[in-house]
C-alpha cells in the first residue's frame, strides 16, 4: 500500500528476513534529497499511530525511515494498548533476540543508501539498538 503527501511517499513494505521469516514494515520517506536511511525500533506496545507519526517526521526531514513490526514472528498485526502495558512487556521480552536481529537487519537493507544508515529505539527498542549497533553496519544509533 502507498501513500503520499507534498513532501513524502509513505509505504507498507513486505520485509523478508535471512531466515526467510516475512514481515510488514511501516515506511515514509521524502520525495527528493535523502539524507540517509533510518530504522525505528519499536517500543513495548509494537508499530502505533504515534510511531507512524515518528516515522513521518523523519521522513520529512529528509530521513528514508522505516519501523519493522518485529512481533510479527509471534503474533502479526499486533498493537498493544497503552493500558496493557503487562502485555507489551511480555511480548517484548518473549521474542527471540537473535530472530530480531534478523528482522532489523532487513530493515537497514531496505533503506540502506550512500549515506549510510542510523537506528533509534524507544523503550525495549533502545535496548535492543545497543546490539543492533554492534553487530551491524550501522552510521549511528540512539537509544
Amino acid at each position: 500500500m502507498t501513500a503520499a503527501t507534498a513532501d513524502i511517499v509513505e509505504t507498507t513494505e513486505k520485509l523478508t528476513a535471512a531466515d526467510g521469516h516475512g514481515l510488514e514494515a511501516f515506511r515514509a520517506a521524502p520525495r527528493q534529497g535523502k539524507k540517509g536511511g533510518l530504522v525505528i525500533l519499536q517500543e513495548i506496545f509494537g508499530v502505533t499511530d504515534q510511531l507512524k507519526g515518528v516515522v513521518r517526521s523523519y521522513a520529512r526531514d529528509g530521513y528514508d525511515t522505516i519501523i519493522p513490526a518485529v512481533y510479527d514472528r509471534v503474533a502479526p498485526g499486533t498493537v498493544v494498548p497503552f493500558s496493557e502495558p503487562d502485555r507489551g512487556r511480555d511480548m517484548a521480552y518473549g521474542l527471540p533476540l537473535d530472530k530480531v536481529m534478523l528482522d532489523i537487519a532487513a530493515a537497514v537493507d531496505c533503506v540502506q543508501g550512500p549515506h549510510g544508515v542510523s537506528i533509534l529505539g524507544f523503550c525495549w527498542g533502545g535496548g535492543v539498538i545497543i546490539r543492533a549497533a554492534a553487530e551491524l553496519n550501522l552510521r549511528g544509533a540512539i537509544a
